[in-house]
Formats: C-alpha cells, structure tokens, sequence
C-alpha cells in the first residue's frame, strides 16, 4: 500500500516507517487509531533496524522480525519489542510528514509500507506482553 498516493494519511495500525537509521512500527489499536483522543493523541511504537536477511531468516521462527522487498531489495528488521509511545496531534496526524519523538530525540517519519495485520498483530502481541515480564528473564533451557 502505497500511502503517498492515498487521500488519509492518518496513522493506522501496522504502518511502518523509516528514519535515520531507525524502522519504526505504529502499534497502536485499530480502534485507537481511529479516535485517537481516547488515548490522548500517544500513540505507540516500537523501533527494530536492518539486519542481514542470512542473520533474520535463522531466527524467523524465534524472533521478531519483518521481511519486505522495498523498490526491489529484499528488506529485513529485527524489531526490539518494547514500546514506546509519542504525543503526534490531530493537526499533525492528517499530514503525510510525521514526527515522533524517541530517545529524547525527534525523527521525522518516511513511510514505507503497511504490514499485513496478522504479523504486525503478532510483534505487537509481543510488544506489549514485554511489560508482564516483571523485570525476570526466563533461563534458556537447553537439552
């Protein structure tokens, strides 16, 4: 899907965008999206970068990652499930040029595609599961 040439730029569940050298994925609800005073204009994201596509396909079953081919180059992110959200206001939302803050820093959003639902569903299960994690990591058990 192509966001430049549709009418609605406003953000949606599963856009995901490019900056710096930064991917970012909008994990924010469907329903959240759509009225977005409900959750005070924060909306969340998660950031992953580029990783070597030999790297990501080992872990595919394991890991977080997405796999795109972008203007022809295949495309791969290993996404860091914690979200984050960023306040983008109403007047902003409507424009094609966003700017979320992260880090303490601003970046500007290019977008490049929008995920198909179930996988951007699946990282952002895993996203906002992080949270119920109670600060223990599980032992890695191996036989």
């Amino acid at each position: 899907m192509n966001l430049k040439n549709r009418s609605n730029y406003k953000l949606g569940f599963g856009n995901l965008f490019k900056s710096k050298d930064y991917y970012f994925l909008c994990i924010t609800p469907h329903c959240d999206c759509l009225r977005p005073s409900k959750i005070n204009n924060e909306f969340y994201f998660i950031h992953g970068k580029e990783i070597k596509i030999e790297t990501a396909l080992k872990g595919a079953e394991t890991g977080d990652y997405t796999f795109c081919i972008i203007e022809g180059r295949p495309l791969s992110i290993e996404w860091i499930c914690k979200p984050f959200s960023s306040y983008i206001s109403d007047e902003d939302n409507v424009k094609i040029e966003k700017t979320i803050s992260f880090r303490n820093e601003s970046y500007p959003l290019e977008y490049i595609c929008t995920l198909k639902e179930n996988y951007a569903q699946r990282i952002s299960n895993n996203s906002f599961g992080y949270g119920y994690r109670i600060g223990v990591d599980l032992p890695n058990l191996k036989g």
